[in-house]
């Protein structure tokens, strides 16, 4: 393992040698250090701003391209607009029918439970009308 940075007079050159290339600066000590990290803040600063421009050009383009491809598939799909629109239609009419059925069963379930005989019944009948 090597020594500690710092450790004597000899090190301590060394160490400005091994921070200069990093930080970039011609000073020494900590004012260098300083200038350095205020330089590098307002490059980040300068780069996020740019980011930000960047990223809004991007989502601009990404909801241009996603028009177009709700366009193309529309057009794609023009040929089988009866099929379309008839299958929507019986979703539509089918879908409460599909969601009144576990109603029921947990409707029967709670008559049963609570020993409605007359109630778990009707709920019966209901659940095997709607299916």
């Amino acid at each position: 393992m090597g020594a500690a940075v710092g450790a004597d007079s000899g090190d301590a050159a060394s160490a400005n040698n091994l921070q200069e290339p990093l930080l970039r600066t011609s000073g020494t000590g900590t004012e260098g250090v300083h200038a350095a990290s205020v330089a590098s803040g307002e490059a980040a600063v300068l780069t996020a701003a740019s980011k930000a421009d960047a990223k809004t050009e991007k989502e601009a383009a990404a909801a241009a391209e996603t028009s177009k491809g709700w366009s193309a598939l529309f057009s794609i799909a023009a040929p089988q607009k009866g099929w379309l629109l008839t299958a929507s239609a019986v979703l539509l009419v089918r879908l409460p029918f599909s969601l009144a059925g576990p109603h029921f069963v947990s409707s029967v379930l709670g008559a049963v439970i609570d020993g409605d005989a007359k109630q778990a019944h009707y709920f019966a009948l209901c659940l095997i009308a709607v299916r």
